[in-house]
């Protein structure tokens, strides 16, 4: 990481922390990296500045080589209020329409009685999007990706702290470095 991105993080380290946007470094079957949204911590409602804001830095994180395979988006539905749906399906059109093919497919993450409801939500914004967008429960999901390449947030069994992510992403740098 260089000066320039650690002032990024600094920059947007107060919504960086509000967790409802992550990159765990986690990979699905085909070495794809997953961006995961999911539900956010109790009292935060991101509005779509917010969201843009952390996924552009999250997107910029992978090396190119990676980025070219595609990524991997779930969205945990299951208490999710519609509005912050909507902002990020609106997010990932305009992502996929400025880098074409970077998103690969998007699972909805809900349970059987919201299923359709949810799908059709994302239809009604993004009706011409070219990815595909699979609504699955976390048990089929588990059938897609496995557990061992899933946070606990999303019934996987890989522990992830935001906290601990963030400190990773700034640990590099002391103040005399920053003065340089």
């Amino acid at each position: 990481m260089n000066k320039s991105e650690f002032r990024r993080v600094y920059d947007i380290l107060d919504v960086l922390l509000y967790n409802f946007a992550i990159l765990p470094g986690l990979r699905d079957k085909e070495d794809r990296d997953l961006l995961i949204f999911p539900v956010p911590n109790k009292g935060v409602s991101p509005t779509y500045d917010d969201i843009s804001t952390v996924c552009n830095y999250l997107i910029s994180v992978p090396k190119k080589n990676v980025l070219n395979r595609g990524i991997v988006v779930l969205v945990d539905t299951t208490d999710a209020d519609s509005e912050r749906l909507t902002d990020i399906f609106v997010f990932l059109r305009q992502l996929q329409a400025t880098i074409p093919g970077c998103i690969v497919v998007i699972h909805l993450i809900t349970t059987h009685n919201y299923k359709k409801e949810a799908l059709l939500q994302f239809k009604n914004v993004n009706p011409n999007l070219g990815i595909e967008v699979l609504c699955s429960t976390v048990e089929e999901l588990l059938h897609i990706i496995p557990a061992s390449s899933l946070p606990t947030s999303v019934g996987g069994h890989v522990s992830y702290d935001n906290d601990t992510w963030i400190k990773f992403r700034c640990m590099q740098f002391t103040e005399t470095d920053l003065e340089k």
